[in-house]
């Protein structure tokens, strides 16, 4: 199958798609997997340089294009790669176990849903 996402999480090659996929990219941005992808790498780079949570918002929209795909390896891959985010911005900031439940828990909780549910229909 292939997918948008590459498995290594230090590199985020986000855009690794086919020729025919990059000369179809649309006009509407927000319906094209391709250039939600550009978004989720922006607000990646974004929350590393400036130390704060990422914003769920593209992960989701890429997540639900993907599904929509039928892309259920990228759905997959997106969802752990914006976990692996939070996970990250969590041991940097040394939360609490009571912190994290409050502050995190509810933001990752979805893309958690997704895995579980993208994994039964691959």
């Amino acid at each position: 199958m292939d997918t948008l996402i590459t498995k290594s999480i230090k590199n985020v090659n986000f855009l690794s798609v086919s020729t025919s996929e990059t000369s179809d990219v649309k006009a509407d941005e927000d319906t094209n997997l391709y250039s939600i992808l550009k978004k989720c790498k922006q607000e990646a780079q974004m929350a590393d340089e400036s130390g704060i949570l990422p914003s769920p918002k593209y992960f989701q929209q890429a997540a639900v294009l993907s599904r929509k795909e039928k892309k259920y390896e990228n759905e997959i891959a997106i969802c752990k790669y914006y976990i692996k985010l939070v996970s990250q911005y969590v041991s940097i900031n040394n939360f609490s176990k009571a912190d994290f439940y409050e502050k995190v828990e509810r933001e990752i909780d979805p893309f958690k849903k997704r895995i579980y549910f993208a994994k039964k229909m691959l």
